[in-house]
């Protein structure tokens, strides 16, 4: 959700073995399907129904990989995902209760891919199309070309930090993706820059765990 000066997100922690007292909140981000995290940004679950999803995706995730008696006694670590809660500080929050504009996106360092206007989807989606053509071929684009901009994005999210590669001044993205931790469903997520003085409060859900932003 989005508050009068921030965003609500929620980040995942994969933690092995024992817990550890402290980890980073770049090791914190949501990661997807055979995605490899990106450096200087982060990505939290965005809004309650995806939360909840994720929450979901979570108790199951962790009920299949939670190591036996017998498995730990051969040596295999148990795994568990734990829950960081964030703040992200927005500067202005006037611009997104319209239709996300350039101009918008100008003035509150905001996108979010579900309120775009015509003229901005039909500047973007030929970036999504152009760099599936790179990466998977032109027939491969070319078979998308009717797609929708939101399919797009959420078939190939890994094409959001370009965004933050061509608008320096672009603090964050909202925008679908389907988790590696559960890759049959859709979330909403936040991409932001990992900016520390962004963050104005992470915390761990039921456990003592420090989270370094930096």
């Amino acid at each position: 959700m989005i508050t009068k000066s921030s965003v609500n997100l929620l980040f995942i922690f994969e933690a092995r073995g024992s817990i550890p007292e402290a980890v980073d909140l770049s090791e914190c981000s949501i990661e997807f399907f055979d995605e490899k995290r990106v450096p200087d940004l982060v990505t939290g679950v965005f809004g309650t129904k995806s939360k909840q999803v994720a929450l979901e995706s979570l108790s199951k995730w962790n009920a299949q990989h939670t190591a036996t008696l017998d498995q730990r006694a051969q040596g295999t670590k148990a795994a568990k995902l734990l829950m960081i809660d964030a703040q992200y500080g927005v500067d202005s929050l006037e611009a997104q209760r319209q239709r996300v504009s350039a101009e918008s996106v100008a003035a509150s360092g905001w996108l979010n891919m579900d309120r775009v206007t015509p003229s901005m989807r039909d500047e973007l989606k030929p970036l999504w199309l152009t760099s599936i053509s790179r990466s998977q071929g032109a027939a491969r684009a070319k078979a998308l070309k009717d797609e929708s901009l939101i399919n797009l994005v959420a078939e190939f999210p890994q094409f959001v930090p370009n965004l933050f590669k061509t608008h320096d001044k672009l603090l964050g993205v909202l925008h679908p993706v389907r988790p590696k931790v559960d890759p049959h469903v859709t979330l909403w997520v936040a991409t932001v820059r990992l900016i520390p003085k962004r963050f104005l409060n992470v915390s761990a859900r039921h456990i003592d765990l420090q989270v370094n932003i930096r």
